[in-house]
């Protein structure tokens, strides 16, 4: 049997991307590759290029190596045309992006609740009385709320501070859902519908790039989201809880596992029904999805673009022939 030691494999360091001599054809070819300059490039390389661009733009505005979440929340709350026209189609798309999934972290929060009831009650529910039992925590922990009608909520919180709120939904401790955590999550929700509503380009985003859903109630998206919490404008949050939690939380978590398990046998079930009563199987945490953003600053760095003090000489001169 060969074996190999850990001196051999010590040697392979210098066929990492970043042992790429940045003067050399290789080097060269990367890039052209990687911001779509080659032959044959089509719409999806210019994108691609287009959000390295705006990578590279905030590396040089906050002079440090980026992190994926300061790339995401940088172009989250930049303002409208804030990194230049040329790329501010783009911006909107990233920013479209992120409100989608800040919605789900949210809608995720609230699956997390369900789950919660159903660890700590002590008995099996059914259906209705862990509907129930999930709206009841809502109301109690946004007391102030309980007669405001779901506009008037959404109004009341076109203000709040969202990535606040996301990070504090995202580090859930691992048992327990505290009541910060509850009014949290109906708060996010409500301040991303405000934030759609005031934002006639960001709406138009959406609504070009999500699914509305395929009828069935499959594939929603923060489009489909928004438009049923819109059918409930005019009524009380305390009337509107029970119906988000029974049609677009426990009873959705049921559709997708069964789906998944049906497509993939993937057993992701959280709760089990048996004889109509609901049983906890697994814990939850909800998280922000991973678009590929680390993996692309990676590359920005391997080609000498970027460093720990943002651009490098080199990356000035690429963004500024870009």
């Amino acid at each position: 049997t060969p074996h190999i030691r850990r001196s051999d494999l010590a040697m392979l360091h210098d066929i990492l991307p970043g042992r790429i001599d940045p003067e050399s054809s290789e080097a060269y070819l990367y890039r052209k590759v990687l911001f779509g300059a080659h032959d044959g490039a089509g719409e999806r390389d210019n994108a691609r290029c287009r959000s390295l661009q705006l990578i590279l733009t905030i590396a040089g505005r906050i002079a440090a190596r980026p992190t994926p979440e300061q790339v995401r929340w940088a172009l989250f709350d930049a303002k409208p045309g804030a990194f230049g026209d040329a790329l501010e189609a783009d911006r909107l798309r990233w920013e479209a992006y992120q409100t989608h999934d800040l919605l789900q972290l949210a809608f995720a929060s609230l699956l997390r609740l369900s789950v919660e009831e159903l660890r700590t009650g002590g008995v099996d529910l059914t259906f209705r009385d862990l509907v129930a039992a999930s709206s009841n925590k809502i109301v109690e922990a946004l007391p102030g709320a309980g007669n405001q009608t779901w506009s008037e909520f959404v109004a009341a919180n076109t203000d709040a501070e969202v990535a606040t709120l996301a990070r504090a939904l995202a580090r859930i401790p691992t048992n327990g859902m505290p009541r910060e955590s509850i009014a949290g999550a109906l708060t996010m929700i409500g301040a991303l519908q405000a934030r759609v509503d005031a934002r006639p380009d960001l709406a138009a985003e959406i609504e070009a790039v999500f699914s509305r859903g395929d009828g069935r109630g499959f594939a929603r998206s923060i489009r489909s989201e928004l438009a049923f919490l819109r059918t409930y404008n005019g009524v009380g949050i305390g009337n509107l809880a029970p119906e988000l939690f029974a049609d677009r939380i426990i009873r959705r978590h049921s559709e997708v596992a069964m789906l998944k398990f049906a497509r993939q046998r993937d057993y992701t079930f959280l709760f089990e029904a048996t004889d109509g009563r609901l049983r906890y199987r697994a814990d939850y945490a909800p998280v922000l999805t991973t678009p590929r953003l680390g993996p692309a600053i990676t590359f920005l760095v391997d080609l000498r673009l970027l460093d720990a003090d943002g651009l490098t000489v080199r990356g000035q001169d690429w963004l500024g022939a870009l």
